[in-house]
Parts: C-alpha cells; structure tokens; sequence
C-alpha cells in the first residue's frame, strides 16, 4: 500500500479574515485534507487578536512561528517566546493577539478532536 502524505508551504496559502475578529489566517485544515484535526495558521499584524472564546470539545496547541507571541488565558496575558508551543484545555479562555507597535506574529494553531460546533465567545 503507498503512503500517502500531503505538503503545503504556509507562503502560499490563500488568507481568509476571521468572520469575528477580522484577523487574517490560512486553513490548512482543507489545504492538508486534515479529517482529525483542525489547523490554521494566523498572521496577526500589530492591534490584530483572535476572539477570545473558549471551546466545546478541543483541546489547542498554540505554537509561535514568529513572534514573541501574546496570549490572554482565563484573563492573564502572557508573553510566549517564538518557537514555544502552549496546551489549552478546551474549558479554559484564551486569545492570541498582538499589541507590538510593530511586525507580524504568527502562529500555527491546532485543535483536536476536529470540532464542526461553534466556539463560547467571550466578551472582555
């Protein structure tokens, strides 16, 4: 039986806005042809954030691509150093967002089990 694998270079994928936040990001959930786990990557520009929520079912993996990154996880902001990974269980809050004066952070986002519902959005 052939193995089969699938490769994509993040430069070339097509960028979507978020439907809340309005932040740009890649769905490689697609682009790979992902059935187990959901996959984005987010090019957050200096005053960009994701919206802050919480999710049903998946747990997260947060991995800074470029960065240093900035999160908000149950109301504390951190700093996560580019190349650092971050676990979040799906009944903690949490957002990525970027308030530098300048460069873009991005971050490869991962959840598991791949979940069709729709996320808690919280409100700061």
């Amino acid at each position: 039986m052939p193995h089969q694998y699938t490769i994509t270079q993040i430069r070339d994928l097509d960028r979507e806005e978020a439907p809340k936040s309005g932040t740009a990001y890649g769905d490689l959930t697609a682009e790979l042809g992902c059935t187990e786990i959901a996959l984005r990557i987010w090019f957050l520009e200096p005053g960009d954030e994701i919206t802050y929520h919480r999710e049903t079912e998946q747990e997260e993996l947060y991995y800074v691509i470029d960065g240093p990154g900035q999160m908000r996880i149950e109301g504390e902001a951190i700093e996560v150093p580019e190349d650092s990974v971050v676990r979040v269980p799906p009944e903690s809050a949490r957002q990525v967002f970027n308030d530098s004066p300048e460069g873009i952070h991005t971050w490869l986002i991962a959840g598991a089990p791949k979940d069709e519902s729709e996320a808690e959005y919280i409100e700061l």
